[in-house]
């Protein structure tokens, strides 16, 4: 069900978001033709940013559904949380430790699935970056599955106001698949890798 609803949403959202805003994807070839489990990792501007995420690779790969974890908050508003569960949404458990946060993601890349992880924990508007926490990397080199790195710029203006306004400019950049395991067994370590790869690519955007 939920790669139904999810596949069928996101090119719907791609429609959405080319119509509304100035949106490019840049170096969509590195996603060309791949699928099984991948963790998705990305800065954070926008509450959209998972599904500008997931419109980048949904149409040269066969990556979705993407599990993607999110504030437990969103997923106790009621309506809102059921789209979000459609949409392949899944709890933080924030507070509860990061060995149990990771239990369910762990068990979606046994299945060959994807998971989406903003190692940021939250969003950042404008240039900066916030301060990652290694949950991503501890899942990378746990798992030993390969990290798919974005970065995402300029969704921060994608906003009500700003799109009766204009169109914003919305880009996204693709990396290069990461076998963190490879580089490192040190989860900070990792976590330095994943985030130097991230702002490199949002600053080569």
């Amino acid at each position: 069900i939920v790669r139904l609803c999810q596949n069928n949403f996101l090119r719907l959202f791609r429609i959405f978001i080319q119509l509304f805003a100035d949106f490019e994807v840049i170096d969509e070839e590195n996603c060309a033709g791949l699928s099984g489990p991948h963790i998705f990792v990305s800065n954070h501007k926008n509450y959209l940013d998972p599904f500008i995420v997931g419109a980048s690779v949904i149409r040269k790969s066969k990556l979705a559904p993407i599990r993607v974890m999110t504030a437990d908050e969103y997923l106790k508003i009621p309506i809102l949380n059921l789209f979000l569960l459609s949409q392949g949404c899944f709890p933080t458990y924030y507070g509860k430790g990061i060995e149990f946060s990771l239990k369910w993601p762990h068990e979606v890349l046994l299945r060959g699935r994807c998971i989406g992880i903003f190692p940021e924990g939250q969003m950042v508007r404008g240039n900066g970056f916030g301060i990652p926490s290694k949950g991503a990397a501890i899942l990378a080199l746990q798992s030993r599955k390969p990290i798919l790195p974005f970065a995402i710029k300029g969704s921060d203006h994608l906003t009500l106001r700003n799109i009766g306004r204009h169109r914003p400019k919305v880009s996204v950049r693709i990396g290069m698949p990461i076998l963190l395991h490879e580089q490192t067994s040190d989860p900070n370590h990792g976590t330095d890798v994943i985030m130097r790869e991230i702002v490199k690519l949002y600053e080569s955007i």
